[in-house]
Parts: structure tokens; C-alpha cells; sequence
């Protein structure tokens, strides 16, 4: 193999293509190739076929199915991948999030939940997949970039969903908070502050006059 992404939990990451010069940089281009795993005697365990793919982390791994197309330019060889269907695998190659989505990261604070967008990049939106439901749990009508350095989304204490929007060249962040037990925003785009409240940290909401601790 010409390319080998790292070694985690009994399973070696190894590609048949080498390190690719994209013409699109996806935000994860370093996972990029043609990636499969082998176990720690070489053997192969899944074989490879995922476009973009990330090393196993409790039992899971987020890889993406697609083909690679080329062109040719100054003499070198620049690849496309088209139809991108981003999905969560476990070792055995069963599929957690099916590959189906058209990108998809991990939400901190939980191994429940996922942050996906479907639909295609014209017409889609972004939603939350649940892994035990095996389906969409909530679809998002805002627009929130889970790919932007700025932007967070977490589960925090009482299983409240926290996305902390910011604004790029407003000056402004923005937080939505819904309650995965009630099915609800209990903060939907409003802003924020920090405060220390009893030796924590805690963002509060000022909303119809009255101060809302988020977290």
C-alpha cells in the first residue's frame, strides 16, 4: 500500500492510492484516498473503498463512499471525487450512519448523536441523525457551518443540544438550545454572554426580560 493513515484499536488504515492533490480541498482533504483497514497480522479486514476516511475511535470510524475522477494538469494529476455519501462504519463494516449524507461530524459530549447535511448542497439542509433511532431527529431550518473553526455544537448536561453560532464580519454570535428530552428550542438564535456563576462557567440569555442559564 502506498499510503498508510495511522494505526488505532487493533486496525491499521492503509489506502491504494498516495497523498492526492484535489481540486476541491474539502475541510477533511487529509483523509482523502482510496482507504481500507488491516489487522494488526496485515489481513485485510475491510477492504478498501472509501474516498475519505478517519481512524476508529471507540469501535467507530466516520468514512465517506464516492469515485474519484481526474484531469491533468502541467503534467500532474489533480482528483475530483464526486457524489460524496458520508456515513459512521463499526469494525465488522456494518454501517452506524448510513453513507448517505453529503458531510457529517461528530457532536462532542455524546456518541448518540451526529451532525449531517442532506439533501445535496443546492436544495439540502442540515439535521441531527440519532444512532439508537436510526434516523433524522431534528431538522435544522438555520444555517450553521459545523465545518467553520469558529462554530461549536455539543450535547451539554440535561441533554441539552448547544449549537454557538458566530456571524463572520457581524461581530455577532448567536446560540440555539433544544431539549433532546422535551423535542424543543428552549433558545433559538439569540445572543449571549459569559458569565462565571458559582465558580462555573455558564452562558446566559437574556429573553423576554428574563435570564436564561443554558449551561
Amino acid at each position: 500500500y502506498p499510503f498508510c493513515g495511522g494505526y488505532s484499536e487493533g486496525l491499521l488504515m492503509v489506502s491504494t492510492m498516495g497523498e492526492l492533490d484535489l481540486q476541491y480541498h474539502h475541510n477533511r482533504y487529509p483523509c482523502a484516498g482510496m482507504w481500507g483497514w488491516l489487522d494488526s497480522n496485515l489481513n485485510t479486514v475491510i477492504e478498501p473503498k472509501y474516498v475519505y476516511a478517519m481512524n476508529f475511535w471507540n469501535g467507530r470510524a466516520i468514512v465517506c463512499k464516492g469515485e474519484w475522477s481526474t484531469i491533468e494538469k502541467k503534467g500532474k494529476l489533480q482528483y475530483w471525487c464526486e457524489n460524496e455519501g458520508w456515513g459512521v462504519i463499526d469494525q465488522q463494516d456494518r454501517e452506524i450512519v448510513p453513507c448517505r449524507f453529503d458531510e457529517l461530524y461528530e457532536i462532542e459530549g455524546t456518541d448518540r448523536l451526529y451532525f449531517v447535511h442532506e439533501g445535496g448542497w443546492d436544495n439540502g439542509h442540515f439535521a441531527i441523525f440519532d444512532v439508537q433511532e436510526r434516523k433524522i431527529i431534528l431538522n435544522l431550518d438555520f444555517d450553521f457551518d459545523m465545518g467553520y473553526m469558529f462554530n461549536e455544537c455539543f450535547v451539554a448536561d440535561g441533554d441539552i443540544l448547544v449549537f454557538m453560532d458566530h456571524l463572520p464580519g457581524k461581530g455577532e454570535d448567536l446560540i440555539y438550545a433544544y431539549d433532546l428530552h422535551n423535542k424543543k428550542f428552549i433558545v433559538y438564535a439569540e445572543s449571549y454572554t459569559e458569565r462565571t456563576l458559582n465558580g462555573e462557567s455558564r452562558v446566559v440569555v437574556q429573553k423576554d426580560g428574563k435570564e436564561i442559564i443554558v449551561f
